[in-house]
């Protein structure tokens, strides 16, 4: 590597915006410090592989394997165009985090494609949601398995929310979400990756979150999320999203993937609920969901 290949790895590696460069058969050549730290993957373990070895795992927002049949990173090995898509990528936690990702051809001196350039980065409220768990940390108001809301907490946000649809119309609804045949992962791969499968859960939730609504654990494998600002077209659309999330969220364990589908029950607030009657409704319509055959959403 030479002084001018030593100064641009410098700069690269300076970056907020994970970076990586592939080669014609897509096999990754470089990946900065940053995709390091938004992804979990280091270097070590990503250089020399494909981009799609159970690395980044790129799927659409209707849970589309990208890296399959719809890679941009390919058709801009093909055609040279520059692409720029919002994604959902894998971390090495099992989460899916929510990237925009930018994709460059890359040209030698007689313009031809030699490999390509993607620059990504984190598209959630990082700010906002670091904020926010610290906030929740020093009221007792995290759940310690998971480290997002706890009961409490969204107990607190629910109650908040009914004032204000009662004071200012604005519509809410939550989502109620359980995870299919949980027991059986724990009893199969023991407790510590029924933890993990948790965990990995509750990051992709709590990632995949605007920045007006709050994820938590409920309890068990349960989880609920406080939408505020919808109609029942858009909480369907959310919770369908959340459910497609969840199910693409993966671990690995002894060269094994492990993965959860959920079931959600949602519906919207009315003038006339209390919180004890909203959450009965949604799991009501949770487990209808569960009675129809799971991995899905009721609302």
């Amino acid at each position: 590597m030479n002084n001018i290949d030593n100064l641009y790895k410098t700069l690269l590696d300076e970056i907020a915006d994970g970076v990586y460069f592939v080669d014609t058969e897509k096999r990754i050549t470089y990946w900065n410090h940053a995709a390091e730290s938004l992804t979990g993957f280091s270097s070590d373990e990503v250089l020399g592989r494909h981009c799609s070895d159970n690395i980044l795992m790129h799927i659409d927002r209707q849970g589309r394997n990208v890296c399959k049949d719809r890679c941009p990173l390919a058709l801009t090995l093909l055609d040279g165009e520059k692409r720029v898509c919002e994604l959902f990528m894998h971390h090495s936690k099992g989460e899916r985090i929510p990237v925009e990702s930018s994709i460059t051809a890359i040209r030698d001196d007689s313009g031809k494609i030699i490999g390509a350039v993607e620059l990504f980065r984190d598209n959630t409220h990082s700010l906002k949601q670091s904020k926010q768990i610290k906030e929740l940390k020093s009221a007792a108001l995290t759940d310690p398995g998971t480290k997002i809301a706890n009961r409490r907490f969204l107990e607190m946000k629910i109650s908040t929310s009914f004032e204000e649809m009662k004071r200012y119309n604005i519509p809410f609804g939550i989502l109620l979400i359980d995870l299919d045949n949980f027991k059986q992962v724990n009893d199969t791969f023991g407790h510590d990756t029924g933890d993990d499968i948790l965990r990995a859960v509750a990051r992709t939730l709590s990632a995949n979150c605007r920045s007006t609504d709050l994820a938590g654990r409920w309890g068990g494998e349960e989880f609920l999320v406080v939408v505020t600002h919808v109609d029942k077209e858009e909480l369907n659309a959310i919770a369908d999203k959340m459910r497609l999330l969840i199910k693409h969220s993966f671990i690995e364990k002894d060269d094994m993937t492990v993965s959860v589908t959920a079931t959600i029950g949602g519906c919207l607030a009315a003038k006339d609920d209390t919180a004890e009657t909203l959450v009965k409704r949604a799991d009501e319509l949770l487990y209808s969901g569960k009675a129809w055959g799971k991995n899905r959403v009721v609302i």
